[in-house]
């Protein structure tokens, strides 16, 4: 299937999802979760780390069930690394978290691009309507390139 061809998500499809990953139980552990981004430019990175700041909290995007997370730095740091311009974030302490590894077990998705693979038995979901307030930016330049690490919390 092309990606033109790919069929929208009706909202009842978005409900199911959004169910059956609430049915998981809450990832208990006080490992940090991290997640990779990357953007096309520096003023695309920095306009949302401004709107972060503003806002005082990482949400997934409106419309999104949840976010994918990693307990692993470099699963998130291959996220970010495909363009110069990254974001990383890191969520010391949270609550909602919940563990893909029943659901990983049963459908064991496979992707046709290694680059961007599918959920794997290591990764967690926080559901789209949690926010994870910000504690701390760190601002890096690389060259070429910069790298903004955003730690973040859940608040109990």
């Amino acid at each position: 299937m092309k990606n033109s061809e790919v069929k929208k998500v009706s909202q009842d499809e978005k409900e199911a999802l959004s169910r059956v990953i609430n049915r998981n139980e809450c990832f208990k552990s006080s490992e940090f979760l991290k997640r990779g981004l990357c953007k096309g430019s520096k003023s695309e990175l920095l306009s949302l780390v401004d709107e972060l700041e503003k806002k005082g909290y990482y949400q997934a995007r409106p419309g999104k069930v949840a976010d994918s997370w990693t307990l692993s730095d470099r699963a998130a740091d291959q996220y970010a690394s495909n363009t110069p311009w990254q974001l990383k974030l890191i969520c010391t302490k949270h609550t909602s978290a919940r563990n893909l590894a029943p659901l990983y077990s049963v459908v064991k998705p496979q992707s046709s691009n290694p680059t961007k693979p599918l959920s794997t038995e290591a990764e967690l979901l926080i559901p789209g309507n949690v926010r994870l307030y910000i504690k701390k930016i760190i601002r890096e330049n690389l060259n070429p390139g910069m790298r903004i690490t955003i730690y973040c919390e859940e608040e109990d």
